[in-house]
């Protein structure tokens, strides 16, 4: 999977769309976990070239964003907690589907 982020705490940005190598659960957990501010983000860019994204709202509140592949001012979002961000990753890099993810 490619992962981008960035950390308005620490202005800290990754960003590995444009390189070859996929970054790996483990590495994008623990980039995840560093978040912490109002203003950062996460996403995953699947390898059918899907986006899932995760911005920082408040203490234990993200904002779950899947832009439609076919029209990017077309998007699903929902509120998610810590705790369902870091289950939606691991099962995006298990292979779940981003349609399976946002449900009927």
């Amino acid at each position: 999977m490619k992962v981008f982020l960035y950390n308005s705490e620490t202005e800290y940005e990754f960003n590995d769309i444009e390189h070859d190598d996929d970054t790996d659960l483990e590495t994008a957990l623990d980039e995840f976990y560093e978040l912490s501010e109002e203003g950062s983000f996460f996403g995953i860019v699947t390898p059918d070239d899907r986006i899932i994204q995760f911005a920082y709202v408040d203490n234990n509140k993200w904002i779950l964003d899947i832009p439609s592949k076919d029209n990017p001012q077309d998007f699903y979002q929902r509120e998610v907690n810590y705790d369902a961000c870091v289950e939606i990753i691991k099962s995006v890099f298990s292979g779940t589907s981003i349609d399976e993810i946002k449900g009927p």
